[in-house]
C-alpha cells in the first residue's frame, strides 16, 4: 500500500501539521518581516544599510520560492540561517559594524 507522508511543499506541510490558525500566524509573521526588509531596502538613508536590507529581502524571497517545491526548512541549518536573517531584517542596524563604525538603530 502506498502512502504519502510529506507534502514536498513547506507551506502545505506546515498547514497539515500545525493547522490553519498556527499556519496563518507564522505566515503573517514571516510576511511582516519580509515587508519590513523591503521597506528598509527602499527607505534607509545609508547605502550600506540599504544593501543589508536588500540582501535580507532577497534571502527571504529565495527561501519562500524554494519552499514551494521542497521542504528545506526541515533541515536545521537552513531554518537557523533563516532565523538569523530574520533577526537582521527585523532591525538591520542593531550591532552591525558598517565601514568600521558601529551602526546604532537611532543613528542617521
Amino acid at each position: 500500500m502506498n502512502t504519502i507522508d510529506f507534502a514536498h511543499n513547506d507551506y502545505l506541510q506546515y498547514l497539515a501539521e500545525l493547522g490553519a490558525p498556527a499556519f496563518l500566524a507564522g505566515l503573517l509573521f514571516m510576511l511582516g518581516i519580509f515587508r519590513h526588509a523591503v521597506r528598509s531596502a527602499m527607505d534607509q538613508p545609508s547605502d550600506d544599510r540599504r544593501y543589508v536590507a536588500l540582501a535580507c529581502a532577497a534571502s527571504f524571497a529565495a527561501i519562500m520560492l524554494h519552499s514551494l517545491a521542497d521542504f528545506n526548512l526541515y533541515i536545521p541549518a537552513n531554518a537557523m540561517l533563516l532565523a538569523w536573517i530574520a533577526g537582521i531584517a527585523a532591525n538591520p542596524c542593531s550591532s552591525v559594524f558598517i565601514r568600521g563604525h558601529l551602526c546604532l538603530a537611532n543613528a542617521t
